[in-house]
């Protein structure tokens, strides 16, 4: 039988004369095994209230361990490991529950949200779509579900369902605020701002919509309305990382801004931050610290984000260098010279896309917002199409199979032309592009092929200092980062063996920046585009720009990105090896 003292104890901290903490020092001694499992998720529940998860994770384990045939045990003990951050402690509790209770669409919810943390984003999927099954008038498995989908970049099926969500609950601010997240990714910004706007008129006071709302805001433009959201967001709840990561991008941090520094510094030292929280966080920090010149430190806050991100995204497993040299190699065994050598030249169809390409971080984006300033040009943004099919031309045999690519032909066209009624040309800015040079060429002989150049230590070191919304493998280590770098600068060389002399156009990013007419100028013609004056105020372009960039390629061109890394120089690491490649602005 219970001592009747633990009751009393447990009366006591229901109507607030002990805390839990006290409690439980004066339970340990009348607390017996055998007692009930409503006791246990009574304390368990108090220490949660408190926010003292290793407490509540403590009696969850003792319930778990009391009463092993009850799932709501199993259920509470993972939950409460969640909040101790044990996501493998948290799997392991989950599925003792599912074997208890298969049927129990909560244990599945909750399974995903382990599964995630140990970044196994696939098994997540199939966790949550399992879940939404036994429980389709349920949201919480179609809110998980949509962001598992976001984090492998499946925007189509994050948009699925965060329309799905919607319809089942169009009064709920969540639907429309991942809905909002899904369009940014589709590159539909201003369907993305009405999505954003209507969470927060649902629910003015949620931090996470309010942030949303900031983000979609900042791809407009709208630097000051984004700045007041994502204020508004970091003044409800002061550990929100993407309200801090908005309002670094939404302008340049100066001595004025020494507040928001140290708040951001205050909230990065939580105790139980979420992962995402802290990494947003870490290249906010980073990017404030830089601004005021402070870049041993702000070197610190990169390498933190940096390996909090890839943990995130990619949990304990490691970079595979194999498989990353098998696509470069896969790239250049398609097409040999000789397939090249056959593309049609006179196939001009309209829209006729304009390719933009290069390494991340290179000037993609401000080439496209120079380009896409012309009367006859219109903006893709990156459009993920051709590295989607980069195999889908050819047989199982790799032989090129013509019929399938002028399908694939076709299915392109019509997808510019409805990112861009009515333009002859348009932009497709996709960096990765790298990759699909000779389909490119195949699929569109007559199309400009444009690749932008930059000093490779600034091209390397931007790409450590960003955040990345796509998960890419190689992107959060100096060393994974030069060694792809120098695979990237092989493959390109091999480009311009294998294509006509004349066919790509590449621009050197620094002498752009430096005197840009006659860089545009020589753009211009080689599109077969007459000069207009437009082209030399990009930053008046009001089109909306969803990547990293998005603050920089509004301003007026400037110079101060060139040679950013000698700022950084005794902090480059392998970074400081690519001194050796080509080209370099020393």
């Amino acid at each position: 039988m219970l001592d009747p003292r633990a009751w009393a104890i447990l009366a006591r901290i229901k109507v607030g004369k002990w805390s839990a903490g006290v409690a439980a020092s004066q339970l340990a001694a009348v607390v017996k095994p055998g007692v009930p499992l409503k006791l246990y998720l009574n304390l368990l529940a108090a220490e949660r209230r408190r926010e003292n998860h290793g407490g509540a994770l403590a009696w969850a384990r003792k319930a778990a361990a009391e009463h092993p045939g009850e799932p709501l045990a199993a259920l509470w003990w993972g939950q409460c490991a969640l909040g101790a951050q044990g996501f493998a402690e948290a799997e392991q509790a989950f599925r003792a529950g599912i074997e208890l209770q298969p049927e129990w669409w909560d244990l599945y919810n909750c399974l995903g949200l382990a599964l995630q943390g140990l970044a196994r984003h696939g098994e997540a999927i199939r966790v949550f779509t399992k879940a939404n099954e036994l429980k389709p008038a349920e949201p919480a498995p179609l809110i998980h579900l949509a962001e598992a989908f976001l984090e492998v970049n499946d925007v189509a099926s994050s948009l699925a369902t965060a329309r799905k969500l919607v319809e089942l609950r169009p009064r709920d601010a969540a639907g429309h605020m991942l809905l909002a997240q899904a369009l940014v990714g589709d590159n539909q910004s201003i369907e993305a701002e009405g999505e954003a706007a209507l969470a927060v008129e649902l629910d003015p006071v949620d931090p996470v919509a309010l942030g949303s709302h900031g983000s979609t805001l900042l791809t407009l433009g709208k630097m000051a309305a984004a700045d007041a959201r994502s204020r508004a967001a970091v003044a409800i709840q002061p550990n929100l990382g993407i309200g801090y990561f908005n309002l670094v991008r939404s302008h340049r941090i100066t001595e004025s801004d020494r507040p928001l520094v140290d708040q951001m510094k205050a909230a990065a030292q939580e105790k139980d931050l979420g992962l995402g929280h802290r990494t947003l966080l870490g290249f906010a920090l980073g990017k404030a610290l830089e601004d005021l010149g402070e870049y041993k430190d702000a070197m610190g806050r990169y390498d933190e984000a940096n390996r909090l991100d890839y943990l995130r995204k990619f949990g304990a497993q490691p970079f595979d260098m194999d498989l990353n040299l098998v696509g470069y190699e896969r790239s250049r065994d398609l097409y040999p010279a000789s397939l090249l050598a056959k593309a049609n030249a006179d196939s001009t169809p309209e829209p006729l896309p304009i390719f933009v390409f290069g390494m991340m971080r290179s000037g993609t984006t401000l080439l496209e917002q120079i380009l896409s300033s012309h009367s006859a040009v219109g903006a893709a943004g990156e459009q993920r199409f051709w590295l989607a099919n980069r195999s889908a031309a050819f047989t199982p045999e790799a032989s090129l199979d013509h019929g399938r690519l002028d399908a694939l032909r076709a299915e392109y066209l019509e997808s510019l032309r409805k990112i861009s009624p009515g333009m002859p040309m348009v932009v497709d800015k996709m960096p990765t592009n790298t990759m699909n040079v000779g389909l490119l060429q195949l699929a569109f002989p007559s199309a400009p092929l444009i690749h932008i150049r930059r000093d490779p230590i600034d091209t390397c070191l931007s790409i450590y200092a960003t955040h990345n919304r796509v998960p890419i493998p190689w992107a959060n280590s100096k060393e994974n980062i030069a060694l792809n770098y120098r695979r990237y600068l092989d493959l390109m060389e091999y480009w311009r063996r294998v294509l006509p002399p004349g066919r790509m156009l590449d621009v050197q990013y620094e002498e752009l920046v430096e005197d840009p007419r006659p860089v545009i100028e020589r753009i211009l013609d080689y599109c077969r585009l007459p000069w207009e004056d437009a082209c030399l105020h990009h930053e008046r372009n009001e089109r909306a720009v969803v990547t990293p960039s998005l603050w920089q390629v509004r301003q007026p061109i400037y110079r101060t990105s060139v040679a950013r890394w000698r700022r950084f120089e005794p902090w480059l690491g392998a970074l400081a090896e690519l001194h050796e490649t080509e080209p370099a602005s020393r």
